[in-house]
């Protein structure tokens, strides 16, 4: 109906409520994956068979009560929402890949944060098992800085492109820069 808000990951609706969704990604098997960028958190909708079944919503990572940086250590307790686990702050962009043994890659812009992430999920995209800043750090000062670390002022828009060899090229709109 157009209503922004908030479900819980306890909450399954006919209608997911959602504050500010500004990206958005699909796996093969319709697994929907949303930035929910004003509720500070990175999304899983679960697809139904039929116009009358539930969509069930998860938590991926962060909450709608937290944005500031905590960094990220690479183990799955990190990844968990909740007073422990990691903030994020307006992400703004996702993109998905599917990886051989049905690992699941998310990638994704946590535009305030100045930072660009990856998830690992296991295969059936429930338990994460990695998270990590690729690039960008929470100064944001933007372009390639004297010690070689590439930095972001407010990343919002992501591409990946992967070649016949399954390498990837990711191209970043940094907004502020």
């Amino acid at each position: 109906d157009g209503t922004s808000g908030y479900n819980d990951d306890s909450t399954s609706t006919l209608r997911p409520c959602l504050h500010y969704p500004t990206g958005m990604a699909v796996l093969n098997d319709n697994t929907i994956f949303v930035t929910d960028q004003k509720n500070q958190r990175l999304i899983r909708i679960d697809k139904r068979t039929n116009l009358n079944e539930y969509y069930t919503l998860s938590t991926i990572m962060g909450d709608a009560q937290t944005q500031q940086f905590d960094g990220d250590d690479g183990v799955p307790l990190a990844c968990k929402p909740g007073p422990e686990g990691t903030c994020l702050n307006h992400p703004a962009q996702v993109v998905v890949r599917s990886m051989p043994y049905g690992r699941i890659i998310l990638y994704f812009t946590d535009k305030d944060n100045h930072r660009i992430c990856r998830i690992i999920m296991d295969s059936d995209g429930n338990n994460v098992t990695s998270f990590t800043t690729l690039a960008g750090s929470l100064e944001g000062e933007g372009s390639l800085q004297n010690d070689g670390e590439i930095r972001f002022q407010n990343p919002m828009g992501m591409a990946l492109i992967v070649d016949n060899d399954h390498l990837c090229t990711m191209y970043i709109a940094d907004i502020a820069n």
